[in-house]
């Protein structure tokens, strides 16, 4: 995420990239669900100061993301692709502050679509007859009527001459609900994760002593 040059300087554009695998295995141990996701997400957010070392950033994204879940067990259609285009809400606040002259930033931000389209066979449906053109009714619009995903991100960076040291929480869900078919996979994750510029234009060098203008 970077500062841009609309809007006084006021505007920060981001993009947001998801790649996400998992295998879960079921109580009984018989049946094993692998889920995989794509996603991407490009938005501007309009920035506030309403209070020192505080920017705010309240704005939009359009998201995308393709997937499947895969049942080891299911003999009729044991794998259920998932495909989204939406407009998304997107909020976030971040704060510097000093600890014995060291400086910190937390910063939380959460996102979550609004209205969108979204790809889903009908219950029963098997992709051979998708393949020989029974496909009607086969993208749907999006709201919050049957799909739920919200993501949620929790961070502490601490900088270092050399890199920054990023200690984040994510969570996210993942809910839909069309043509009586349910979807739910939820995921809590902790990460440990270093940052660094390796190019620096000339005139945009950052001062991440103080973290002043930067939300990246």
């Amino acid at each position: 995420m970077k500062m841009t040059g609309l809007s006084n300087g006021n505007i920060a554009a981001q993009q947001l990239f998801y790649i996400d695998f998992s295998n879960t295995r079921n109580m009984a141990g018989n049946a094993i669900n692998h889920t995989g996701f794509l996603e991407y997400s490009y938005g501007l957010s309009y920035r506030l100061a309403p209070l020192p070392n505080l920017n705010v950033f309240t704005g939009s994204q359009i998201n995308a993301l393709t997937g499947f879940v895969y049942n080891t067990r299911n003999s009729n259609n044991p794998a259920t692709a998932k495909a989204h285009l939406n407009l998304t809400l997107s909020a976030a606040a971040s704060y510097g502050f000093n600890i014995k002259s060291w400086p910190f930033r937390v910063r939380y931000q959460i996102s979550s679509p609004f209205a969108g389209m979204m790809f889903s066979q009908n219950f029963g449906q098997s992709y051979y007859e998708i393949s020989i053109g029974n496909d009607d009714n086969l993208i749907h619009f999006s709201s919050f009527h049957n799909q739920v995903i919200l993501r949620n991100n929790l961070s502490l960076e601490i900088p270092f001459n050399f890199m920054t040291l990023r200690l984040m929480y994510a969570n996210s869900i993942y809910e839909t609900r069309i043509n009586h078919i349910d979807t739910r996979i939820h995921n809590n994750n902790f990460m440990i994760g270093f940052s660094k510029e390796f190019f620096v234009m000339p005139g945009r060098k950052q001062n991440r002593g103080n973290f002043k203008g930067v939300f990246d």
